[in-house]
């Protein structure tokens, strides 16, 4: 780049529909033939995704297999009988393939609430009608978030105290 031309040229090809711009956003330009390579670039993309295992394994370290559990829940995954190793080997697949997913599950505001609510859904403690939550035919939230804010709600922990009740009457 020490010519004036080759900035040009340089300048033209980040341009051009058929060049992607860094090895980064490939997924960006469908079409391109070629792509600019920077090795530094390369690298930041690397170290973002070791960045990210590093943080869900540092959390995964620390975690029971109760907590393991909980976050299987919220993934999606129904874990009921499952062994504690069984388990482990799931949420530690869960951060081989997407540790992104697994960091985002972990930092969700209301964690436990969550889990509580999944926990709650299971012995129909609490329906779910579309995107609704609903406690009986009273309406606790439009939405997971807003169920969450209104269960921990101060004012409304004599209905959070007898859901828990019913679910430790379920066990």
């Amino acid at each position: 780049m020490n010519n004036p031309k080759d900035v040009l040229d340089y300048h033209i090809c980040l341009q051009s529909k058929r060049v992607a711009n860094s090895v980064n956003e490939l997924e960006n330009w469908p079409s391109s033939e070629y792509v600019v390579y920077d090795a530094e670039e390369d690298a930041k993309k690397d170290n973002n995704a070791v960045r990210e295992r590093r943080a869900a394994f540092g959390k995964f370290s620390k975690m029971s297999t109760a907590e393991m559990k909980d976050v299987l829940k919220l993934a999606g995954n129904k874990s009921g009988n499952m062994s504690s190793t069984m388990i482990e080997n799931l949420v530690d697949k869960m951060i081989q393939d997407n540790p992104s997913e697994f960091n985002r599950i972990m930092d969700l505001p209301g964690f436990k609430t969550r889990v509580l609510i999944e926990d709650l859904l299971g012995i129909n403690a609490i329906r779910k009608n579309g995107t609704h939550y609903l406690v009986g035919d009273e309406p606790i939230g439009h939405d997971i978030e807003s169920a969450v804010l209104h269960l921990e709600d101060p004012r409304n922990q004599n209905l959070l105290i007898s859901l828990k009740n019913k679910l430790e009457a379920s066990i």
